[in-house]
């Protein structure tokens, strides 16, 4: 079996390092205390908080993920089902479904997993003021049996309309569970910044901040060939460190490129160039047509400029090596190109600059530019 996961929450044996920040976390939990967690997408977020109420055995988790909601009718479904959800694990969903009668509770079967899945009523139009009767029932389900609030993604509130609404609406009802230590999780710092940061904003100092960086090398390096030797595959310091380059050295992209490096050899090989150039045929060939997918949509400009920043990097996109590189005499329409592609989550800004989102597709973008290239740039 692989022993590499990515792209879902991994805890216990599976997830690595972060002591220090797992016992903060645990110290907020027993406080009671709201925490702003930031990091970039994939750094393991949502799996450090997990793990830290897994080892803490005294609350449970109750988790939404706030990616590309549209509406304040979605939010309040996705908090709905969440809460049914864990009090169905818990063995209190009668008696939730008994508590919310207006909202025309549904529980249906799910034909993939056999597994009830728990709803409202479609024809229920669920708004702001609904989240007075949502908090409500986090509070009770707490009195039940201590639980943790895990929302992921929360900046993607700001998409929404009437999003200072929302959010002003929201604080005010988490007010009134005090108790109830809420984990707001976000990769998009800027956003999550103007949320908790900002003055005029609802949730203005409302919650602990809390940055998570990717794992060191130092940290994860160890624990990663101890998974290549388990399956009994060897793996080279000067390998390992090139894994790290290519994944931009983020905790989930490190672990897929592991798992396709896995997936390419066999027991009793020592990991070479030649698995590395395999393993990344793999993973693009997975994702080959959601790329192609994407560049359909970018205009020619734009194009230019997301090669320039898989072959350079963005620490600089407005030097002149960038500038003359995407064909471009001005510093504003590259700027403009970025924040374009930004909104189409293609690429993002970090403190060390402009990143493309995905690490495979900088990888699909340079080869195929330069076809079977080694180097592969810089991030």
């Amino acid at each position: 079996m692989n022993p590499f996961h990515y792209g879902s929450i991994v805890t216990d044996k599976d997830f690595c390092g972060r002591t220090e920040a797992v016992k903060q976390i645990q110290q907020h939990m027993d406080g009671g205390q709201n925490v702003a967690v930031y990091g970039e997408r994939r750094v393991g977020k949502t799996s450090l908080i997990f793990e830290a109420i897994r080892r803490k055995r005294s609350h449970r988790a109750l988790r939404l993920d706030l990616m590309n909601i549209k509406s304040i009718d979605t939010l309040c479904r996705k908090f709905i089902s969440a809460l049914g959800e864990m009090e169905q694990h818990a063995g209190f969903l009668e008696k939730f479904i008994r508590s919310i009668p207006a909202l025309r509770p549904t529980v249906t079967i799910d034909p993939l997993t056999g597994m009830p899945t728990f709803g409202v009523d479609a024809a229920v139009a669920l708004s702001a003021s609904n989240l007075q009767q949502i908090i409500g029932l986090v509070k009770s389900a707490y009195q039940r049996k201590r639980l943790v609030v895990v929302i992921d993604e929360f900046q993607s509130v700001l998409d929404l309309e009437n999003s200072q609404e929302v959010l002003a609406e929201l604080r005010a009802q988490i007010q009134h569970a005090p108790e109830v230590p809420f984990f707001f999780a976000g990769s998009i710092r800027h956003q999550m910044e103007s949320i908790f940061t900002s003055h005029d904003s609802p949730f203005f100092k409302s919650a602990i901040p809390m940055s998570i960086d990717p794992l060191t090398y130092d940290e994860f390096a160890p624990f990663l060939t101890e998974r290549f030797e388990a399956g009994q595959r060897k793996v080279s310091a000067e390998y390992l460190e090139k894994i790290f380059s290519l994944s931009g050295g983020i905790t989930g992209d490190v672990q897929q490129f592991c798992e396709a490096i896995w997936y390419v050899s066999e027991p009793g090989e020592e990991i070479s160039q030649q698995h590395i150039a395999s393993a990344i045929d793999i993973l693009i060939s997975r994702e080959k047509l959601s790329f192609q997918s994407a560049l359909a949509k970018v205009t020619a400009s734009q194009m230019r400029v997301l090669n320039a920043l898989a072959v350079l990097g963005g620490k600089a996109p407005t030097s002149r090596e960038f500038l003359a590189f995407a064909g471009s005499r001005n510093a504003s329409s590259i700027k403009k190109a970025l924040e374009s592609m930004d909104k189409q989550k293609l690429v993002y800004h970090t403190e060390a600059g402009w990143k493309i989102m995905n690490p495979v597709f900088r990888l699909y973008l340079h080869l195929t530019m330069e076809p079977r290239a080694t180097g592969l740039g810089k991030d």
